[in-house]
């Protein structure tokens, strides 16, 4: 325990202590600034040297070049009116007729449509090979406040024939395999002195 007493006295004095002859203490001082300030030369302007203009009157004889003479100019080209009055065009109802149809007998594609107009009665139909083999046709009118009216048919049977899986692919043909060829080389013949 004394021993711990003696240490930690000897570390307090350590630490308190200030050293008179061992080491100067740090002294710090700001740097002095050297620096000088740049030199330019003073600026000059002179006004810019132009030449002095003259102008003089022009010389014409006047037996050989005609006076002058001007004349206004033409007037500028009047833009179109549009009024109302000018282009009427009456309220006449529609009337057409139209029809096209595909019949692609390679691809089996069958589809149309016809269709007339007279004012506002409309009437028509169209008409669509369905997958399953039959005919939907479309029959519909348009008669001035009924809005449109449909009727939808169907010709023929459905036809759902049994499903055939098919191969997609064809295999590869088999390989043959054959045992190597036997080796079909001759021995070199002898030479003299070589044994």
């Amino acid at each position: 325990m004394s021993l711990k007493i003696v240490l930690v006295s000897i570390l307090v004095a350590a630490t308190t202590a200030h050293p008179e002859g061992g080491h100067p203490s740090p002294t710090y001082s700001a740097p002095s600034p050297s620096y000088s300030a740049p030199s330019h030369p003073s600026p000059s302007y002179s006004a810019p040297s132009h030449p002095s203009p003259s102008y003089s009157a022009p010389s014409h004889s006047a037996s050989s070049q005609p006076a002058a003479s001007y004349s206004a100019p033409a007037p500028a080209p009047s833009r179109p009116s549009y009024s109302s009055s000018s282009q009427q065009y009456p309220d006449s109802p529609a009337r057409y007729q139209e029809d096209w149809n595909v019949a692609d007998q390679d691809s089996g594609n069958n589809y149309g449509q016809e269709e007339a107009r007279d004012g506002y009665d409309t009437q028509g139909s169209y008409y669509v090979n369905l997958p399953d083999g039959r005919l939907q046709k479309v029959t519909y009118y348009v008669n001035g406040e009924s809005g449109y009216v449909a009727e939808v048919t169907y010709e023929g049977e459905a036809q759902y024939p049994e499903y055939q899986p098919t191969q997609s692919y064809k295999p590869a043909p088999a390989q043959a395999y054959k045992s190597a060829p036997a080796p079909s080389y001759q021995a070199p013949p002898a030479q003299a002195g070589y044994q």
